[in-house]
């Protein structure tokens, strides 16, 4: 799949994430679902195919923007929207999937580690949040699920030669 287009909303939506799937359920996707504020993500789990995309992820810490920090891609940035379209996929996703399983201050405590896709994440206490890469806050904390955990966000961490 690697240079699919994809629309912008399509694009966006992608941006996260993959999970192992247990049993044909992706506990990922349900905790998603029962968190509430990340319905445009859960919506386009199973229609990306994301799980199946990226193998099976377990113990992971998973960086999920949330509806709103969608939305204000959208809105503010239609031109980075065009060049996530364009975008390796799976790239994106595995920019927001850390192996292991991270609380927001252990993510804090810890200053760099690096994604699934090799690239090194910066996380700094800023009161109230965790910043992750001076990109986006930790704005929904902690989300246990199973195995994994989810850090929800309020921005994307976008890969510095797509923005």
């Amino acid at each position: 799949m690697a240079g699919a287009k994809l629309s912008p909303v399509v694009a966006l939506a992608v941006l996260v994430f993959a999970a192992h799937i247990v049993h044909g359920e992706d506990p990922i996707q349900q905790c998603l679902q029962q968190h509430g504020g990340f319905t445009l993500l859960a919506r386009e789990w199973p229609s990306r195919h994301l799980s199946g995309r990226l193998g099976p992820l377990t113990n992971v810490t998973v960086l999920a923007p949330t509806d709103g920090a969608f939305r204000q891609l959208v809105v503010q940035n239609r031109d980075l929207m065009r060049r996530l379209a364009s975008t390796n996929v799976d790239r994106i996703v595995q920019r927001h999937v850390v192996q292991g399983r991270y609380t927001a201050d252990d993510l804090a405590k810890l200053g760099r580690i690096r994604a699934r896709n090799d690239d090194e994440l910066t996380f700094q206490k800023t009161a109230p949040h965790v910043r992750v890469n001076n990109e986006a806050n930790i704005v929904v904390p902690d989300i246990a699920c199973g195995q994994s955990v989810i850090q929800g966000l309020d921005g994307a961490v976008v890969p510095d030669e797509i923005k």
